[in-house]
């Protein structure tokens, strides 16, 4: 998306399967009703991420990729969940990744292969049902300066673990 892209209230877009790409380029997402998306990836490249709805990455079964560019520095929320959902890049300030267990996803295990910055806000937490919400880092360190926060929140119960060099 290089242009505007809009989903008006009450609007709900859904996006689905492994070859799907959406890149956020330069444009504008306006997402004020639903923007939902399955076993995909997205790529905020740059440009904004407004609106009153929150952009939501569902892996069920082959996997989704949230990946931040360096250029991505406009504040978003993303909700990611599904046991094979990952992303990569670093957390900005203004920016929310909301790992979360909940009925799209059931339980939530996300691996990132590399470390990362986190200036904004981390956050694993369910919403729903007792599922778990766990965060594996694999080679690296998660750099949490003193305006970034990790929230770790109990909600609805399930297991929470943070598996992570942390700095």
């Amino acid at each position: 998306n290089d242009g505007a892209f809009n989903i008006a209230s009450g609007q709900t877009v859904t996006i689905s399967g492994q070859s799907q790409v959406f890149n956020q380029n330069n444009g504008t997402l306006q997402v004020d009703g639903a923007l939902t998306m399955s076993d995909m990836i997205f790529n905020f490249n740059a440009g904004d991420i407004v609106g009153a709805g929150v952009p939501y990455l569902i892996s069920q079964s082959a996997g989704a990729t949230l990946n931040l560019g360096p250029a991505a520095v406009s504040p978003f929320t993303f909700y990611l969940t599904g046991s094979a959902a990952t992303f990569t890049g670093d957390i900005k300030a203004g920016q929310t990744i909301w790992l979360r267990g909940s009925s799209p996803g059931s339980h939530s295990y996300f691996t990132v292969a590399n470390g990362f910055h986190n200036d904004g806000l981390l956050r694993l937490e369910s919403v729903e049902g007792g599922y778990a919400t766990d965060l594996t880092v694999t080679h690296g360190t998660v750099t949490n300066p003193a305006n970034g926060v990790i929230a770790i929140n109990p909600s609805y119960g399930g297991d929470r673990q943070f598996d992570a060099n942390l700095l």
